[in-house]
């Protein structure tokens, strides 16, 4: 898992970087290294489980995973190798050639650069400058290729033996040629480790009895002139030892580094500079003009040396001295045979398998032969080779000398073993990308392992845009692409656990740099989401914002497009949508609705945020979200409504209050949400979009009503919500009509009978003032909505609104005309209320003398009758009463 992401997160940052050219090499080298630590713990863990397992129980399980352990060893060769010698194919990877070093140049740059001056430098094909890439190949061989002899489990106890070189191992010789001491040591010379190789020499009994002896004072003149001669040839051994120019280093402490730079080979310089022994300063060899530093030569430098450039970030061209390289190491060797190996004579002839050391060393001819009588593998014999007789070789003729100890290994184990690995690394080595892309593909690509998968499509990605692979063999990536995001996906997610969010949020951060203009790519991101059910907010979080981020940077090149950002990105809002979706049917099944509708909010205020201008609210009324959202408010307000207008019982009254907390939940989120306190993405517009929402205000409206009914607020707070709710004005989507949707005004004017039943009553005591909640221009609305109602009543529009709800119409005509009767009523008590206001002495009980006659109705019965109830108001008292009197009679 931690592999994946290290990989996947690399890979986002290299698109990120734009295909710069030190991104390239910076996404290699986080492949390799994501693979070498997933490596490090798979094989720790399944040493564990070994060492755990009794008797032959899960045999067959372990043979899987070794085989499995061993791929992955095979993968990371192959993206080690790649990483030395691809980047050469690369049109701008080039070395700079310089030429001899100036006398008037700064010594220490031109010890490290090797670099006189600017217009002394050529530039040179990478694979024909000699020693280019040796320094890195001998750490690969020397990692990828262990000795038996180095790791003998007899190994540490001969170490410390009183004499290691006598130590009797079985399966070694009994002579001290071949004994495990010598073949230990002899095996470290041959892998360029000098430094291992002094502390197995330093633990030699004669050295280790010449010091003692020179530390106790007890012996003789003689004895001690001998041990102090012995002390001296061997502190000489050391010093040439440490001194050593070789590509690679002198020690293999920094061979399995993805990026080697200057200062970790300073910090390299400062432990191996600690070597002397019991105190002992270090000498200095008179004419040798090598320091211990000048193993860095054969590390090609950046061009840009000096400059504030981050090490990882560093690629080609590089600054490189050949000459000076080869000069150093040629120097070092000659002052070895010519000056040291005479200088040594006596300790030699006391320890002469010293001889085959200095054999070494020297590179002379004997170096294969011995070798060879250590059993060395191809490997460490070509590894000899390059360090001590060929370093400065050219990296285009380093493929025939591989290949010519590869079939000298096969010839002497008389088989073919290993034989199609070899090949691998060779066509690696010629630069054959194609080759490393079917090695990657074999060893696990194709076995739908998501590290494998993933590794495969990275790499083939990156040798595409780095040139390294020709564009007519493009039409894979896509393939690679979308098989490595479904292989993490079925190989990470596991039903229960987090994993899935973070498998899924993987798979699209690998797919989504290259959703931009490939649609096969992008239609894998909606299959990977629609297979998505997200288990934790910030998992949904983590997914929403890939897509988000897509679709921003999708929405900015839209612009060039003939289609709108909508249109050529649909599947990816729907995706989007989707994640969405599953958070608020989570929460609705936790019964948390108010978290639930913040969800919903949030997906819809994304595609409002996404559009421009006029084009939000189409964009925000598109998606899914919406019309979730919709639905949800106005399902809720016909609930609470027709609650409230049932009888009550038991049963309804738990419903009601179940309803009610639930609704209540949803309503304080929604005005967090729209205040922008309760927003998860804030920064998604700077005005909710929710608050323009025509179904939003119909929820908030109809629950501000419940909770005055539910608390008994006064009547003419609880008409003024009802004739909000009912009158025709501009809503917020900029259309004219009422508030709440037709399919609601029967249920109001049911809560408003009901309350006009109750003023009736106490209004029949004509000795008490009349009471109208109502003015007349809310009754006109109730007359109007109840017209509204008669209407589509009629025409059985209303009855059932479905199959699970009750009549939400009238029942019978009876009801509609008892309800018409106590609205006209009403209407004239809301006359009688406000003239009442107007006169002086406020209310007088009416008497005969004030009543009119029906004669004097009569005669103005045409006029009275050609007044619409809506219009009563703009009448004076007296005609409206006479209006009243009409609609009553009626």
């Amino acid at each position: 898992m931690v592999a994946l992401v290290a990989i996947v997160q690399a890979h986002r940052d290299y698109y990120d970087n734009q295909l710069l050219a030190a991104g390239a090499r910076t996404l290699a080298q986080a492949c390799r290294s994501a693979t070498q630590d997933c490596l490090a713990s798979w094989d720790e863990e399944w040493k564990n489980q070994m060492q755990a397992m009794n008797g032959e129980e899960g045999k067959d399980e372990d043979d899987d995973d070794a085989s499995n352990l061993e791929l992955l060893k095979l993968t990371l060769a192959v993206l080690h190798l790649s990483d030395i010698f691809l980047p050469l194919l690369h049109p701008q990877h080039h070395v700079l050639m310089a030429s001899s070093p100036n006398e008037n140049d700064d010594p220490m740059r031109q010890q490290f650069t090797g670099f006189s001056s600017p217009g002394a430098s050529s530039i040179l094909d990478a694979f024909q400058k000699p020693g280019a890439v040796t320094a890195p190949l001998v750490r690969f061989l020397r990692y990828h290729f262990d000795s038996p002899h180095l790791s003998h489990p007899e190994t540490p106890n001969m170490l410390q033996a009183q004499q290691p070189e006598c130590y009797a191992v079985e399966g070694y010789g009994e002579d001290e040629e071949s004994s495990l001491y010598w073949v230990y040591v002899k095996t470290l010379v041959l892998r360029g480790c000098l430094t291992q190789a002094w502390e197995a020499l330093s633990r030699h009994s004669m050295f280790q009895s010449a010091n003692s002896i020179l530390v106790s004072n007890e012996s003789g003149d003689t004895l001690r002139e001998n041990s102090q001669q012995v002390v001296d040839c061997f502190l000489a051994l050391k010093q040439i030892l440490n001194c050593a120019p070789l590509p690679g280093g002198r020690d293999d402490e920094y061979d399995d580094a993805i990026f080697l730079d200057r200062a970790m080979l300073a910090e390299q310089d400062e432990n191996n500079n600690d070597m002397d022994y019991d105190g002992e300063e270090a000498m200095e060899f008179i004419g040798l003009r090598v320091t211990p530093e000048d193993y860095k030569i054969w590390e090609p430098e950046p061009a840009n040396h000096g400059h504030d450039v981050g090490a990882a970030g560093v690629d080609f061209p590089l600054v490189y001295n050949d000459e000076l390289a080869k000069r150093k190491h040629t120097e070092w060797k000659q002052y070895l045979q010519e000056q040291i190996r005479p200088d040594l004579q006596p300790l030699l002839n006391r320890i002469p398998q010293l001889n085959s050391i200095f054999d070494i060393l020297s590179g002379s001819a004997q170096l294969s032969t011995i070798a060879a009588s250590v059993g060395s593998s191809w490997a460490e014999s070509f590894c000899a080779t390059l360090l001590y007789q060929s370093p400065h070789l050219q990296p285009s003729k380093m493929p025939n000398m591989a290949d010519h100890f590869m079939k000298s290994a096969l010839n002497d184990q008389d088989g073919d073993g290993g034989n199609a690995f070899n090949d691998i690394m060779l066509n690696i080595m010629q630069g054959k990308a194609s080759e490393a892309i079917e090695a990657l593909y074999t060893l696990g690509g194709a076995t739908g392992a998501a590290l494998p998968s993933t590794l495969l499509a990275v790499i083939y990605t990156l040798y595409l845009d780095a040139k390294i692979l020709a564009p007519e063999a493009g039409f894979r990536q896509t393939e690679f692409l979308c098989d490595a995001a479904t292989s993490i996906v079925a190989s990470i997610a596991k039903s229960g656990t987090e994993s899935a969010d973070t498998a899924t949020a993987l798979a699209l951060g690998l797919l989504l740099p290259h959703c931009m203009e490939n649609e096969q790519i992008r239609l894998c991101v909606v299959h990977t989401v629609e297979r998505y059910n997200p288990l934790s907010d910030s998992g949904a979080r983590e997914v929403m914002e890939l897509i988000s981020t897509l679709l921003m940077e999708t929405g900015k090149t839209s612009k060039k497009r003939k289609k709108s950002s909508l249109c050529h990105n649909l599947p990816l809002f729907e995706a989007y949508d989707m994640v969405v979706l599953c958070r608020y049917r989570h929460y609705s099944e936790q019964s948390q609705p108010g978290t639930a509708v913040v969800w919903l909010a949030t997906g819809m205020q994304f595609r409002a945020a996404c559009g421009k201008g006029d084009d939000v609210r189409a964009m925000a009324e598109s998606g899914t979200c919406y019309r979730t959202l919709c639905a949800l408010c106005i399902s809720l307000s016909t609930k609470l409504l027709h609650l409230l207008t049932r009888p009550k019982s038991k049963g309804s009254a738990e419903e009601f209050n179940r309803l009610y907390h639930n609704t209540r939940n949803m309503v304080l989120s929604i005005e967090d949400y729209i205040s922008g306190a309760g927003r998860s993405v804030p920064d998604m517009g700077e005005t909710a979009f929710l608050n323009q929402v025509a179904e939003v205000q119909v929820l908030l409206r109809v629950f501000e009503l419940v909770e005055a009914h539910i608390i008994a607020m006064d009547n003419a707070q609880c008409a003024s919500l009802i004739v909000a709710c009912i009158q025709e004005s501009k809503r917020v989507n900029s259309t004219v009509g009422s508030l709440i949707p037709l399919s609601l005004h029967w249920p109001l004017l049911v809560i408003s009978y009901k309350m006009l039943e109750k003023e009736e009553s106490v209004t029949s005591d004509t000795t008490l003032p009349p009471i109208s909640a109502f003015d007349q221009a809310g009754i006109s609305c109730l007359l109007e909505s109840l017209l509204q109602v008669m209407n589509l009543s009629s025409k059985e529009k209303l009855v059932q609104v479905g199959t699970d709800s009750p009549s939400w119409g009238p029942s019978s005509e009876d009801e509609l005309l008892e309800i018409q009767g106590f609205l006209a009523r009403a209407l004239a008590r809301a006359c009688v209320v406000e003239n009442a206001k107007t006169k002086k002495g406020g209310f007088h009980p009416p008497s005969s003398s004030t009543a009119r006659s029906p004669a004097a109705v009569d005669d103005s019965m045409s006029s009275i009758r050609s007044i619409r109830s809506m219009d009563v108001a703009k009448h004076t008292p007296h005609i409206q009463q006479a209006v009243v009197l009409n609609m009553l009679e009626l």
